[in-house]
């Protein structure tokens, strides 16, 4: 079947879109897989590109790139095979039963996609099959293309959401969306007339911020209207300012960053580099390594797959190791290895993490906490 996603009226769509997802849950083959790929990748390109107003900023020339990257991303995920049998492409079976309950009224999350799901598509209306895979496709679009320019640009990724932890916290200043993207913005703030320029921001945040909580008070008494601009900011203009001031000068690391820093020979720079880049720094590497001993295991036979998930996994581990350096990221205090797979693995059932992932995760710990020792006996007698 070739499908095209271009100039199809709603009952076009409705009608293909239908068509394809009976022939993958129905009748899968490797034809019915890639009819369903190649039109699942046109509807997403057209829908992305026709969101450039909203999001060619963040990707600067490289727009059209990253929504190729998470176009492919989002429709690799959605055919994602169970290994060993099982129902066929569960993560597209369990995209579309959540939002079909969503659309419900019904909050419960689907951990497994039912039982009688193709029983399901194969009774369904065409026009609730195709209401429910754009709904999705649209979604997973969305969260696709944030994750490429978060993996384009992991430090100022970082930067952008705890600028928002601590914007939205703010009674002074509003965070606001318009079709020019996000803007922080004064009480008084008139957005008919220009917003502060990246220039004006680095003379406005100048170099005594050591966080981003210290620039969002900044912004809080001196982010007001003149006769120059509307008292207001682009949050993307406000991350670019504050990384660039950041990582133009080399800094020291805090007192409290113990020995991590030197085994892991981190780079760093010396005068000013706010300790959050640090640790964002820090933790990365952690994580990278994490995701090295997690993959060297996910070859072994003997070991269950865990589906594309080594991602969430190794944030997890290097969380838990990161925090033995008081370096645990705020927004995690207080949670355990159990409760942190809850969070960012939403709807992992309490049999599921300890048959799954507690063994993996306490394995991937324990080495990476003895990786880190030994770096540091070498680090140290390297010193002497």
């Amino acid at each position: 079947m070739n499908v095209s996603a271009r100039g199809q009226g709603p009952s076009g769509f409705e009608r293909d879109s239908a068509a394809l997802l009976r022939a993958l849950f129905l009748h899968p083959s490797t034809i019915a897989r890639e009819d369903f790929a190649r039109f699942s990748l046109q509807y997403l390109r057209s829908f992305l590109r026709s969101n450039r107003r909203g999001w060619a900023y963040l990707f600067r020339g490289e727009f059209l790139d990253a929504v190729d990257g998470a176009a492919d991303r989002a429709v690799s995920l959605l055919l994602r095979e169970r290994r060993g049998g099982g129902s066929s492409y569960p993560f597209l079976a369990r995209g579309l039963e959540g939002v079909r309950r969503a659309r419900e009224g019904n909050g419960e999350k689907v951990s497994e996609p039912p039982l009688a799901f193709a029983e399901w598509v194969r009774a369904a209306r065409d026009e609730d099959l195709a209401l429910l895979l754009r709904a999705l496709l649209r979604r997973l679009g969305r969260q696709a293309l944030h994750a490429e320019w978060k993996e384009r640009n992991r430090e100022c990724a970082g930067v952008w959401r705890r600028f928002r932890v601590h914007i939205e916290a703010s009674r002074a200043l509003a965070l606001l969306r318009d079709t020019r993207g996000w803007i922080v913005a004064g009480s008084s703030a008139d957005l008919r007339r220009r917003p502060v320029s990246s220039e004006e921001v680095l003379d406005l945040l100048g170099a005594g911020c050591r966080d981003e909580r210290d620039a969002v008070r900044v912004l809080e008494t001196g982010l007001a209207p003149c006769e120059e601009h509307g008292g207001y900011v682009f949050l993307l203009d406000l991350v670019r300012a504050f990384h660039a001031l950041a990582t133009e000068k080399m800094a020291h690391p805090g007192e409290r960053t113990g020995a991590l820093p030197q085994a892991l020979e981190v780079r760093l720079a010396r005068g000013g580099l706010p300790e959050s880049l640090f640790v964002e720094r820090v933790v990365r590497t952690v994580e990278a390594k994490a995701r090295l001993y997690l993959e060297a295991d996910e070859r072994k036979p003997f070991i269950p797959p865990v589906d594309g998930r080594l991602g969430a996994l190794s944030e997890i581990a290097a969380e838990m190791v990161c925090r033995d350096f008081g370096m645990g990221r705020p927004y995690w205090s207080g949670l355990s290895q159990k409760g942190l797979v809850g969070e960012v693995l939403p709807g992992v059932t309490e049999d599921l993490y300890r048959d799954l992932y507690q063994r993996r995760l306490d394995y991937t710990v324990r080495r990476l906490r003895g990786w880190l020792a030994m770096r540091g006996e070498r680090t140290s007698l390297r010193s002497k």
